[in-house]
């Protein structure tokens, strides 16, 4: 769920290249739609971002409900360090996603307003989706 690469490349913002959306300057939130191309669930999500990244969340849309939300480490000044294994998501039971839901990544961003050179982040999450809704209630043994 890259809303750079997976976005469609003609309807890409202005500010968005190959390396990433411009980050400005000071505090930037960036949203994008997302729709999923199957029904499923999803068990795993890898979170992904760099270059002053403060937060990744995939909402769905539709039913005003967060589904991920992801802080990584950052140094003092705010730079991306990584992400620690707590924060990569993984569940026996996960959260459904539909083809006909409203879906939306969030990206907060925040670069040192001392910083005046051009710089481009992004963030995604690196989903793992199985076929079927998910089971209803979390399994039990092995």
């Amino acid at each position: 769920m890259n809303t750079v690469c997976d976005s469609q490349f003609p309807k890409r913002r202005t500010d968005e290249t190959d390396e990433g959306i411009e980050v400005r300057p000071g505090m930037q939130i960036d949203r994008a739609p997302l729709k999923f191309q199957m029904d499923g669930c999803v068990k795993f999500a890898y979170p992904h971002g760099h270059d002053q990244v403060l937060l990744i969340a995939l909402e769905n849309r539709t039913a005003q409900r967060t589904l991920l939300q992801t802080v990584p480490d950052v140094a003092p000044d705010g730079a991306f360090l990584s992400f620690l294994p707590h924060q990569i998501y993984h569940s026996a039971q996960g959260f459904g996603v539909i083809t006909h839901g409203d879906y939306e990544v969030v990206m907060v961003h925040h670069r040192p307003l001392h910083d005046p050179q051009p710089n481009h982040g992004m963030g995604n999450y690196l989903p793992y989706i199985t076929p079927g809704k998910c089971p209803s209630t979390p399994r039990s043994g092995p």
